[in-house]
């Protein structure tokens, strides 16, 4: 199955993705870099909750408000 874009065909085909470690591989993270980043994300959403500048997503309407 494809598709044409300015006169070329581009072909779909299933790709394989693996989550487990996508930051590394397209931050280029080593593992270690990873971790104190995702203590630092962490740490800063948690301060935004607190200071109600952040609300957790929940799929109702009211999330968009």
């Amino acid at each position: 199955m494809g598709f044409v874009i300015d006169g070329k065909i581009v072909a779909l085909h299933p790709v394989e993705v693996t989550s487990a470690d996508y930051a590394l591989q397209e931050y280029a993270l080593t593992p270690a870099e990873m971790a104190k980043a995702e203590r630092r994300i962490s740490a800063d959403i948690r301060k935004a909750r607190k200071a109600g500048r952040m609300t957790k997503f929940t799929g109702g309407a009211d999330d968009f408000r």
